[in-house]
């Protein structure tokens, strides 16, 4: 294990036991080398000689679900992301091609909820196989997704502003005499102009938060309390409409049940865009379109 500094952030590569016999103390230096920096953005790379789901070994013999469970375990108590890949599934095989070869994603980035953080356009892509028996993978950190088109999209937090429904209403009444499906185009339009006024709910929660401490600043008599509790009230009422917005995004049952807006809230999200970015398309004949 090696380590290369690049200013405030951190990159790990590592090489993995094949014959599984220390891994476990691999993973325990790479956990305590984690810790001492957990503050620090962290990428771990490299043949890591181990998979992270059955589906990662295509070969005569089975994937071993407990060896797989074991690693797993290992990378997440180090607080990794697998951060995909484009391109091959594969990055290893033994190359018996003339019995039963054994193909193996044993080539990964992983990187801590700073990285992700401090460079979410990171993309990984598995290089051709070419002499080696192992692909080369390499890692973009400012790539740059193609822009998708925006489409119309209800946000929960809208049912919370107050002018919402007088809105919704004068768009729906001005488009009375039209076919339906142009009275929702018109009414995703008017939503879409009435959203771009409303402002960030990080700037309202400040400018709040700074209404409130100049509150408290004063001596206590000439404090207004009543303005303070309406303070607080719109304070609660912005917070409510961030949580919508973040558990929205996130849709995940537990994030229903009132999870506030955490950071760790804020890398599952992260991870499930990341998840849903689809970034090539593979051909009948096994090459991969891009554009």
């Amino acid at each position: 294990m090696t380590t290369n500094f690049f200013i405030r952030n951190l990159a790990l590569c590592v090489y993995g036991d094949p014959h599984h016999q220390r891994t476990e103390l691999i993973w325990r230096q790479i956990r305590d080398f984690v810790i001492i920096y957990q503050n620090l953005p962290i990428i771990c790379m490299g043949d890591l000689n181990n998979i992270m789901d059955v589906k990662e070994k295509l070969g005569p013999r089975s994937a071993n679900e407990r060896v797989i469970s074991h690693f797993c375990c290992l990378v997440k108590a180090c607080g990794f992301f697998d951060l995909g890949y484009n391109g091959p599934a594969y990055t290893w095989t033994n190359k018996r091609f003339s019995t039963m070869p054994t193909y193996e994603r044993l080539d990964r980035f992983l990187a801590n909820a700073n990285w992700c953080l401090s460079f979410p356009n990171t993309m990984v892509y598995n290089l051709p196989m070419l002499k080696s028996d192992h692909a080369p993978i390499l890692a973009i950190l400012d790539a740059k997704p193609r822009k998708k088109p925006n489409h119309f999209k209800f946000e929960n937090w809208w049912l919370l502003e107050k002018d919402y429904i007088a809105t919704a209403k004068q768009s729906w009444l001005k488009s009375s005499n039209r076919p339906f499906y142009l009275k929702t185009h018109y009414l995703a339009q008017d939503l879409t102009k009435w959203r771009k006024t409303k402002p960030k709910t990080s700037d309202q929660l400040h400018e709040i938060e700074n209404k409130i401490l100049k509150l408290q600043l004063l001596p206590p008599n000439p404090q207004n309390i009543s303005i303070q509790k309406e303070l607080e009230y719109q304070h609660q009422t912005t917070l409510a409409k961030e949580n919508a917005y973040h558990k929205q995004r996130y849709k995940k049952n537990w994030s229903v049940k009132g999870d506030r807006n955490t950071s760790f809230f804020h890398q599952a999200i992260i991870k499930r865009a990341r998840r849903n970015t689809i970034t090539h398309l593979q051909n009948t004949d096994g090459s991969f379109s891009t554009t």
